[in-house]
């Protein structure tokens, strides 16, 4: 499952905030299982659902020559993510606007930097960007203005992660 965003990209940490005026992101929520090495009683390999991850993609663009000073800002929030241990994080809102329903999570580089070029002019680049989410979440849809109802099995049944946390939808 996938939502894309267009419009505006936000990258934050302790000490720093860029947003980005033309971008594209893109969340992608990947299941996440415990239970590694597990037998049923037929010799099958048993795994529990713990909730989600979000892999989050960006696409930014130097159309712009206030964007070429944003972009040195937000290698230097990676470079400090990179350079200190592994519990550094970058917070990203991959759908950021004016509406205050914005989605954002944290997450840790997962990809190469790597500009491309789309015209020959200083300002004519692309940057796409993946990063990991550092939580495990449940499910939920990132519409805005919905209320917030739980998951329920064909019986009805709440359906709850292995702390008996209920799954959610917005």
């Amino acid at each position: 499952m996938a939502m894309l965003g267009f419009g505006k990209v936000k990258f934050e940490n302790e000490e720093t905030s860029v947003t980005f005026d033309v971008g594209r992101g893109r969340i992608k929520y990947v299941p996440v299982y415990d239970g590694a090495g597990l037998r049923d009683l037929n010799d099958r390999s048993v795994q529990f659902l713990k909730g989600f991850t979000q892999v989050v993609s960006v696409d930014l663009f130097t159309v712009c020559t206030d964007t070429v000073e944003k972009m040195k800002t937000l290698f230097i929030m990676l470079n400090r993510t990179i350079d200190r241990n592994d519990s550094r994080y970058i917070t990203i809102y991959p759908r950021f606007g004016d509406t205050g329903a914005d989605v954002n999570y944290d997450c840790q580089i997962n990809s190469d930097v790597e500009l491309q070029d789309i015209a020959n002019v200083d300002v004519g680049q692309t940057i796409s960007l993946e990063f990991i989410g550092m939580d495990v979440l449940p499910l939920s849809t990132v519409t805005s203005d919905s209320t917030l109802d739980y998951l329920v099995d064909e019986s009805g049944n709440n359906i709850v992660d292995e702390s008996g946390n209920n799954f959610v939808m917005k």
